[in-house]
């Protein structure tokens, strides 16, 4: 597709584009971490409900992929992933579609079964449910 797109995604990889620069410039940051996800729905450089909460859930996804995770056990891994995703409400607390967005996730991860598996099986398990 080569028209203008808010958000590009491939697995492992998102780049959002930065739309304090429009309509002068079409420039797009790369969000691999929940901290750049945060900044970047802070600063405002995504705008819409939809997106914001598709920019969180993404940047999330790519940083688990990418290994941002070390937890050893199941438990840790579930913990790590809760707090993440509470850090990156917090870039907009009252964000509805934001704040639905990060329950779902939530909601996903508990229905893993990962009762049987060390850290890095339900890292596994996980990426690939989401």
């Amino acid at each position: 597709m080569s028209g203008l797109q808010a958000i590009r995604y491939t697995r492992g990889k998102l780049d959002v584009l930065d739309q304090l620069r429009l309509p002068h410039e079409h420039h797009y940051d790369t969000v691999s971490t929940s901290e750049e996800a945060f900044d970047c729905i802070k600063a405002m450089r995504v705008r819409g409900a939809p997106a914001i909460a598709i920019v969180a859930a993404l940047a999330h996804g790519v940083e688990l992929y990418q290994g941002g995770c070390e937890a050893a056990t199941a438990e840790e891994t579930i913990a790590y992933i809760d707090s993440r995703l509470d850090y990156l409400k917090q870039s907009r607390p009252t964000a509805v579609d934001l704040t639905n967005a990060i329950a779902h996730l939530k909601s996903v991860v508990r229905a893993v079964d990962v009762s049987a598996l060390d850290g890095a099986g339900a890292k596994s398990a996980i990426r690939q449910t989401c």
